[in-house]
């Protein structure tokens, strides 16, 4: 009675909300026509709930059902209790699993008070249930993350310039970050980054969309350098055309974004690029065309199988615009589930794409990578249209030298 939901064109029913407490007992009801609201609770339940309550109402629920269970042995109501009890045990270990920061102390507590409860009571089978899955997790803990451009880039630093390599080969090294920094972010890291903009919430989100922009701002800086022939520049823009082609084989959206980023900016494409290059960008041009909200993209990438890297901030603008969206239904207390809904739907793109990590046959490339040097080597946007202008001065430039 506490749940609300609507009815669907094909007869089914969706979940529209309800309160909190109701919202976790579906989550873990013992019904598996509920499994893919469990995914989508499990998925969205940070906009909620932080993690150390929602595992303080899930042990409550355990002790309660599992007290409940010892009342009735010999009745139906037992098979009930137990039933819903596993389905609880098996919520939280998953709960646990995922997450990825240390449990506060009062957890810890209260599930060994648990499994010393059920060893007691002679339930053996339950007691290593919740070992199993819960105790073992207890004291796992979470390494410092040091990204594969920090370990390997500056301590390889190279003397050679990008025009020295092929374009797949630093095509599939920009991979191997890219993909280094993706499989650390969690799912909840964005939820968080769209409700609040923390980054101290969001780090390892914040270093990826951090490497995004490095990448971005050295691919600007590598087609502005100084005292370059224009032959030489044009010839540079065909090699970055090349390795965007080359991350699309790759499935690599992420470096392919940064790089026509880089090529779309206003200091490097107002520039006169040759007819070839013109048609060479038509394909990644229509690709990231903003209309339709970004139709051509959202399709591509759909019809992508892992290994993949997406572009997340097209992800993190959606949820940014959800989290627009009322956070309660009409009454003013039942939580809008229908929001999270269309949360999941987004994120679950990002958890699809990390199902699956590339192949031992993408291996670190020193020369290259000490070429890319962590992507440090790169001028401010300020510097960056000093330059332009340098190459390529501006009308008001040209007026003023005639006029002298």
């Amino acid at each position: 009675p506490y749940l609300k939901f609507e009815q669907e064109d094909n007869g089914g029913y969706t979940l529209r909300g309800g309160p909190l407490d109701a919202l976790i007992a579906y989550a873990a009801s013992t019904s598996k026509s509920v499994n893919q609201y469990t995914e989508a609770f499990l998925s969205t339940y940070y906009t909620l709930i932080t993690p150390d309550e929602l595992i303080s109402k899930l042990l409550y629920r355990l002790h309660h059902f599992y007290k409940e269970a010892q009342l009735y042995q010999t009745t139906e109501a037992f098979h009930s209790n137990t039933a819903v009890w596993q389905a609880t045990t098996s919520l939280l270990a998953r709960v646990l699993t995922n997450l990825r920061a240390p449990l506060i102390k009062e957890a810890k507590i209260t599930l060994i008070e648990l499994l010393h409860t059920l060893l007691t009571d002679g339930h053996l089978k339950f007691a290593q249930l919740i070992r199993k899955e819960v105790v073992e997790k207890l004291d796992q803990k979470i390494p410092e993350f040091i990204p594969l451009s920090v370990a390997m880039c500056s301590n390889s630093k190279s003397n050679r310039v990008i025009t020295d390599f092929d374009a797949s080969e630093i095509a599939k090294q920009m991979t191997i970050l890219d993909a280094d920094y993706f499989y650390q972010v969690d799912i909840s890291e964005m939820l968080y980054w769209a409700k609040e903009h923390n980054e101290e919430k969001c780090p390892k989100l914040t270093m990826f969309t951090m490497h995004f922009n490095s990448v971005s701002l050295w691919c600007q800086t590598r087609l502005l350098e100084k005292d370059l022939e224009w032959k030489k520049r044009e010839k540079l823009m065909l090699l970055f055309i090349s390795i965007m082609k080359s991350l699309r084989e790759y499935s690599n959206f992420n470096s392919y974004l940064a790089i026509l980023s880089a090529i779309e900016s206003a200091n490097v494409s107002r520039l006169d690029w040759s007819d070839r290059i013109t048609k060479g960008l038509e394909e990644p041009r229509a690709l990231i065309d903003s209309r339709g909200s970004f139709k051509n993209y959202r399709q591509a990438f759909a019809q992508t199988k892992p290994p993949c890297i997406p572009y997340i901030g097209l992800y993190l603008q959606d949820l940014t615009f959800l989290e627009e969206q009322p956070t309660r239904l009409e009454d003013g207390v039942s939580i809008n589930f229908g929001k999270r809904w269309k949360q999941f739907k987004s994120v679950d793109h990002i958890r699809f794409a990390q199902t699956k990590q590339y192949l031992s046959d993408y291996q670190p490339d020193p020369n290259i990578l000490g070429m890319f040097n962590n992507f440090k080597d790169h001028e401010n946007n300020e510097e960056l249209y000093k330059r332009s202008l340098e190459i390529k001065p501006s009308n008001r430039q040209k007026a003023a030298t005639t006029q002298t």
